[in-house]
């Protein structure tokens, strides 16, 4: 049944008066329901870190594909960049091409030019008569044999320069070719990857996306819960007072039960002692030779008063020691009132001595919690970039309450620290001894495993401090971590063989030596 129903019967048990029974049984259901609404919260809370954990690591590897198309499209950027400077550069071996052949076109004219030369002077050498000076036939001769030189010079450069152009061609050509394909194959191979995390980052964000969708439920069914828990806490708390008013009034009835029953027992036991003694009574009238009660003389009870308080009155009278009775009275009186007066000073002189204890007590204690308080937000801020203080539960009486630590790591709401996680409560301890240290030192420190559920970011910084705290105090850690160990001044190894425990001494530069345990 539901809290409503639960309540109702609750409440019409109660006012049809069929006891306290039934509303301890409903405020027992209501308490199994508040107990399971708190199970059903911590599943809840259970599933929504879980969720946020998700969260994260989608968010982490998304934020990596983000990375890889960045680089990617850094990748395509830069082939692009070289694809264009090999275009410039077959380009300007295209330019340099044409010049070698303009070069070439220029030489062959001039060997043309030249060959034409060489055929008329044969030509005119051929055709002169055979009387014309040797002189002369030896200057063409001599012309004739320098132009043939020049025109095997022109012939030989021009083939050189062939054959450096056809060298160049090929090789431009093939370099041009293999980067043109690794290009091609490296851009396919780009847009493939990138069609691959263009789908994951969708599938990514659509997971995101569902993962809010059920954290924010379940944030809605956390509060929705909160709300009925504390709604079901102040019923229980009204129920708690109602019963606790009615146990009272129950314990008072039955006291007076009791006083009546030792009160009537008190008559009965006086009617039984009357009785007795009216039967003694009658025994003794028989005694004296009557058979039956005398005859009531009227008067006779107010004769019996009158001369009671006669008596009374002379023995008043006669008390010849009343002055020395109020003289000792008197001496006791003044006896006490100076006890008295002793006892008032002495009272008054403890009520200050207490007053000013309590107020130097709460100075200190103020003082100490000031202290611990600013350390701590500091030492924690510098372990996590996020805040942790102390409240007292009762500032207008801090000695009837307790203190609570709270923390509030990044980005997360503010939490008592009996609502952290394990590695949560790790830092946050580790900081709270810190900040102690700062404020009272101690001489030296053992800590037993305490980076054991840190992640590295968070390793690296307790170190840090632990390292620096070290200067004026000597700690002692208990770890498997790396990071810790290299940090350390003096290292020893503990493991078993033979049953016995081995002790391996190391510092930095010095040879490992063993020592028996």
């Amino acid at each position: 049944s539901s809290f409503p129903d639960i309540l109702e019967e609750a409440v019409l048990s109660y006012g049809g008066g069929r006891g306290y029974s039934e509303l301890e049984d409903a405020i027992s259901t209501l308490r199994k329901m508040v107990e399971k609404r708190r199970r059903d919260l911590e599943e809840l809370e259970v599933k929504g870190k879980g969720m946020l954990e998700k969260k994260a690591s989608l968010s982490k590897s998304l934020g990596q594909v983000h990375g890889e198309i960045d680089a990617l499209i850094k990748f395509v950027r830069r082939y692009s960049e070289t694809y264009d400077d090999n275009l410039k550069k077959l380009s300007a071996y295209r330019a340099k091409a044409s010049r070698v052949e303009e070069y070439l076109r220029r030489l062959q004219e001039k060997a043309d030019a030249l060959t034409r030369k060489r055929e008329a002077l044969t030509k005119i050498v051929q055709s002169d008569e055979q009387n014309r000076e040797e002189q002369n036939l030896l200057t063409l001769n001599s012309e004739l044999a320098t132009l043939n030189g020049e025109h095997q010079m022109v012939i030989d450069e021009l083939n050189e320069v062939n054959l450096q152009l056809a060298q160049m061609k090929t090789k431009l050509e093939n370099d041009l070719l293999v980067s043109y394909n690794n290009t091609k194959k490296s851009i396919e191979k780009l847009m493939l990857e990138h069609e691959s995390n263009r789908r994951k980052v969708e599938e990514l964000k659509g997971a995101l996306a569902e993962c809010q969708s059920r954290y924010d439920s379940l944030k809605s069914k956390e509060e929705e819960f909160r709300r009925a828990s504390l709604n079901m806490q102040k019923t229980i708390s009204e129920y708690d007072l109602k019963i606790n008013e009615k146990l009272a009034q129950v314990n008072s009835l039955n006291e007076l039960i009791s006083k009546s029953t030792v009160r009537v027992n008190q008559i009965s036991s006086k009617i039984e002692g009357l009785k007795e003694k009216l039967q003694t009574e009658y025994n003794t009238l028989r005694m004296y030779g009557y058979e039956s009660p005398i005859e009531y003389v009227e008067g006779c009870e107010t004769v019996l008063s009158f001369m009671v308080d006669e008596m009374a009155e002379l023995k008043t009278v006669l008390n010849y020691l009343a002055e020395k009775d109020y003289e000792n009275v008197f001496e006791s009186y003044k006896n006490l009132s100076l006890r008295s007066n002793q006892l008032e000073e002495e009272k008054n002189s403890i009520v200050d001595l207490i007053e000013q204890i309590e107020e130097k007590k709460r100075s200190v204690f103020m003082e100490a919690f000031e202290k611990i308080d600013r350390n701590l937000r500091a030492v924690f801020r510098e372990l996590t970039d996020g805040d942790a203080w102390l409240e007292i539960e009762k500032p207008d009486d801090i000695f009837s309450g307790g203190i609570y630590l709270m923390v509030r790591f990044p980005n997360k709401k503010p939490k008592e620290s009996l609502m952290l996680s394990g590695g949560e409560k790790t830092i946050t301890t580790v900081a709270f001894i810190l900040a102690m240290q700062s404020a009272f030192r101690s001489p030296f420190y053992l800590l037993d495993e305490v980076d054991a559920h840190l992640d590295a970011i968070n390793l690296e910084r307790l170190i840090n401090i632990l390292y620096q705290r070290s200067k004026e105090s000597q700690i002692v850690l208990i770890t498997l971590k790396d990071v810790a160990l290299s940090k350390a001044d003096k290292i020893f190894g503990v493991y078993l063989r033979e049953g016995h425990a081995n002790v391996v001494e190391y510092s930095p530069g010095i040879k490992i030596k063993e020592v028996q345990a």
